[in-house]
């Protein structure tokens, strides 16, 4: 152990995402890995995990030192000022050279583009536009990295193998096109069991849930202007077509075995997960990672790509789990101040870099 660790006063920080003593899984046991090596790295530094949700921590002024971020936070946590250059950060820590801590007159960081690059190494091609983009507050003239992802997500269908073997489909793959997932949703529907070929999210979250349909349709539900606006893109023939057919899944009614059935899709919230547990529901579509995939059981459970939408191409959701460095507004000038001049401020997070790179 270095000398000057041992001197060092204690680090306290406070974590979002900790896997709990209990998860014995892939994922948690390599996270904990990380952790283990990590604080053998750093013993001057000790630290919480979270149960509160950040919002809240940050409003109650306990708020974490890392802080998870998706895709869909990340533009309201930079507006809001939530979060600071990851490689900056990562550059102070790891350098003596002044150099890279410092702005000139424009705001633009000085910082050697090598700290940028390997984090750039960590980051799949297509997670890399929301992990460096520009400040969405203004505080930083220059694109920068603003958190580092742990995990990618990407949607894919999932289906119970037994119930397509019961109904006579091949259970060793899915639908190839929206065709086939029509004619294998009123398959594997079965009134008297109170069985769905297909399972969507509902309520509030029924956009999400039907995103899927929509880009294998051919249209967006937003779009960047010439001015970088973001705005609503879903007015379009496509679009229309992506929620006609899902539509038709949902509601029309379908002749089997000499009677008329109707809604071969479930729409739900609370129920989806344990309808699919219990055989209920054939088709999901389900994030897929490291962590789903060391819970399955492949005899039971089949994994296919989203089926070809008539745009001729498929098309699903991209997320990923991140870690970002939080540093709210009351904060934001103490930082910049320990970032340009080496003091260090009254809580260092930068401390818990090292865990995710």
């Amino acid at each position: 152990m270095p000398g000057h660790l041992q001197d060092k006063p204690k680090i306290q920080i406070r974590a979002q995402g900790l896997p709990p003593p209990h998860a014995v899984d892939v994922s948690a046991l390599a996270n904990r890995a990380v952790l283990r090596a990590f604080l053998e790295r750093r013993p001057d530094v000790t630290g919480d995990g979270m149960d509160t949700g950040p919002l809240m921590a940050i409003v109650a002024g306990i708020p974490p030192n890392a802080i998870y971020v998706n895709y869909r936070q990340s533009s309201t946590y930079l507006s809001q000022e939530f979060l600071v250059p990851v490689e900056v950060l990562l550059a102070r820590l790891l350098s003596d050279d002044s150099r890279v801590r410092e702005y000139d007159e424009e705001g633009r960081w000085l910082g050697e583009a090598e700290v940028t690059s390997a984090i750039r190494e960590r980051v799949p091609d297509p997670a890399w536009p929301v992990v460096y983009r520009a400040d969405e507050s203004g505080q930083y003239a220059q694109p920068h990295a603003w958190a580092v992802p742990t995990s990618t997500l990407v949607m894919a269908l999932q289906y119970r193998k037994d119930l397509f073997a019961a109904a006579g489909l091949d259970p060793e793959r899915g639908p190839a096109d929206w065709e086939e997932m029509r004619e294998y949703t009123r398959l594997l529907t079965v009134p008297e069991r109170q069985q769905y070929g297909l399972s969507v999210e509902g309520g509030n979250l029924l956009s999400w849930g039907i995103y899927t349909f929509l880009v294998s349709a051919g249209a967006r539900a937003v779009e960047q202007d010439a001015d970088g606006t973001w705005r609503a893109s879903y007015g379009t023939r496509e679009a229309a077509e992506a929620v006609g057919f899902f539509r038709g899944l949902a509601n029309d009614t379908f002749e089997r075995d000499g009677r008329t059935l109707r809604r071969a899709a479930y729409i739900g919230t609370n129920e989806r997960g344990l309808m699919w547990y219990r055989g209920q529901v054939a088709m999901r579509f389900a994030y897929m990672d490291e962590e789903p995939l060391g819970e399955i059981n492949p005899q039971l459970v089949g994994i296919a790509p989203v089926p070809i939408g008539p745009s001729g191409e498929r098309g699903c959701e991209l997320n990923s789990r991140m870690v970002g460095i939080y540093s709210g507004p009351d904060r934001l000038s103490n930082w910049r101040s320990w970032i340009t001049s080496g003091s260090s401020p009254a809580r260092m997070p930068i401390a818990s870099v090292p865990a995710f790179m």
